[in-house]
């Protein structure tokens, strides 16, 4: 097929020949054809391409005409490859690559003709598949594009579809857990003292969905430690070290329940002793006679927690005796106390009070170690009466006889010199007060009056017509009785009165003393 036209090229030659010599010439004598480059056609390469279609050629005059061919051939069609692709990544929500990516491509071949331009595609169009999401423990899609999960029908030139599905981790699984302490308070009964202490921590567990991996926040704790309430009155005896220390915990730990236990303290005890005595003493103050004691013993147990006091006994009974008999003297003072029972309780002052006595007065007894009457020179065994031998400002007793004239006081009204019994005591020379007067030791009190009482003579029968019975002196009660009695320990005593029994055994033995002392001067009389 002629692509183009020819492409020709010639020369013109002319040739004399010389009629008389024959001689040729040519004019000109050689010219050039010039070359011509070979002309591009769309679609077409020189596949023949003769030298003499490119190259000048030099004719001369007879040369045979150039005739060559230039050969064109179709070029290969201009083919195109083309890929078209469907990738999906699966990727977490921070970018993290979660599996391999899935990846689905077409080929497409494009064919255009050299000459004409024309083009044709093979395949004309494809699909491209879907791919259902993959699933992955712990996760869930958050981003799911469409074209992941459904067919794309692509054609040659048709873009890549690139496209991400994107999960999230799913939530971590959340576990709360409380660890306590808690610290009670009793007494050995059981019985609750003051409110608990508690203390308590908070965890939280969380396990990684992905991983299972687990944490705790926090990891660790401390129970604070408490030390013990004080509670007046008691003490500790059981006392779980967990309540005064600290403990470290962590999730999951039991909790801590421990009991301190208090004992009450041992009751507070007091002894107390209360104690009674009575004195027996003459007038001047001396013993005549054993005291008399008696004693109870008390508890007193006070409460430590409530402070009540409680006794043991409640209370008691100091007992009593009677006044004892002392020959030769009366009672004057007798406190009621001496003779009664006083009920006492703990805490109440000691009992002290004093029973006093007077000696019986103008008594002859036949003892004691004297010679001579009473009333005469001496008071034998006895000290002497003062103001002298004898009982001056009046009428001695010659020869040691009665004293006449009956007066109560011989010489006067009242005792020169100052004794209760003149010249004499009741008791001469010994017994009970030794040594005769009514200040036992014999001494007498000169200068005054000895006694506050004037005993009454009693006269009595005489055993002859020619001796007078010694008087015998009546006690009488003292002109006024002691109301305030002796407190040696400074506590309170009870104002008393006489004992009046006990005076009339007084009388019957002072009766009886004054028989016997007559008796005895009459024989003494009757041998002299």
């Amino acid at each position: 097929h002629k692509l183009t036209d020819d492409f020709t090229e010639h020369v013109n030659f002319t040739q004399v020949t010389d009629p008389v010599t024959g001689d040729v010439t040519s004019g000109p004598e050689s010219a050039i054809l010039a070359k011509k480059a070979n002309p591009t056609f769309a679609g077409y390469h020189v596949v023949e391409n003769p030298a003499e279609a490119t190259t000048d050629q030099t004719v001369k005059f007879g040369d045979k005409d150039i005739d060559v061919t230039v050969v064109y051939n179709k070029n290969a069609p201009k083919q195109t490859l083309d890929t078209v692709s469907k990738t999906i990544h699966y990727v977490d929500q921070d970018g993290h690559k979660l599996t391999d990516d899935f990846t689905e491509h077409v080929n497409f071949t494009q064919v255009t003709d050299p000459v004409t331009g024309d083009v044709t595609s093979g395949p004309e169009s494809a699909v491209l598949a879907k791919k259902a999401n993959p699933t992955f423990a712990g996760y869930h899609v958050v981003e799911n594009p469409a074209e992941a999960t459904t067919d794309q029908t692509v054609k040659f030139g048709d873009k890549d579809i690139d496209v991400t599905v994107v999960y999230n981790k799913n939530a971590p699984k959340q576990t709360l857990d409380t660890v306590s302490k808690t610290i009670h308070y009793v007494d050995q009964d059981g019985h609750k003292l003051t409110d608990d202490f508690t203390e308590h921590v908070n965890f939280t567990q969380v396990t990684d969905p992905v991983t299972g991996d687990v944490t705790s926040g926090p990891e660790s704790a401390v129970l604070a430690k408490k030390a013990n309430p004080t509670f007046a009155g008691y003490h500790v005896v059981t006392n779980p070290a967990e309540a005064t220390t600290d403990q470290t915990v962590k999730f999951g730990d039991n909790d801590i329940e421990v009991t301190v236990v208090y004992n009450k303290n041992t009751p507070k005890q007091a002894l107390d002793t209360v104690t009674k005595t009575v004195h027996y003493v003459n007038q001047d103050g001396k013993t005549i006679a054993p005291d008399y004691t008696d004693q109870v013993n008390f508890t007193e147990l006070t409460d430590p927690v409530t402070g009540d006091k409680t006794y043991g006994p409640e209370n008691a009974t100091l007992s009593f005796q009677d006044n004892p008999f002392v020959f030769g003297y009366y009672v004057v003072e007798s406190p009621d106390a001496a003779t009664s029972a006083q009920t006492v309780h703990f805490g109440d002052n000691d009992i002290e009070v004093t029973v006093v006595y007077q000696r019986e007065t103008g008594l002859n007894p036949p003892f004691g170690g004297g010679t001579t009457t009473p009333g005469g020179d001496t008071n034998p065994g006895g000290d002497d009466n003062p103001g002298g031998g004898t009982n001056p400002g009046g009428d001695t007793n010659p020869g040691g006889n009665d004293n006449p004239g009956g007066d109560t006081n011989p010489g006067g009204d009242t005792n020169p010199g100052g004794d209760t019994n003149p010249g004499g005591d009741t008791n001469p020379g010994g017994d009970t007060n030794p040594g005769g007067d009514t200040n036992p030791g014999g001494d007498t009190k000169p200068g005054g009056n000895g006694s506050t009482t004037t005993p009454t003579r009693v006269k009595l029968p005489q055993t002859n017509g020619d001796q007078p019975t010694q008087p015998l002196s009546q006690p009488t009660a003292p002109n006024q009785a002691r109301t305030t009695l002796a407190d040696t320990n400074g506590k309170k005593q009870l104002p008393q009165t006489g004992d009046h029994q006990q005076n009339v055994f007084s009388m019957l033995g002072v009766g009886l003393l004054a028989l016997m002392g007559i008796t005895w001067k009459r024989r003494k009389h009757d041998q002299d």
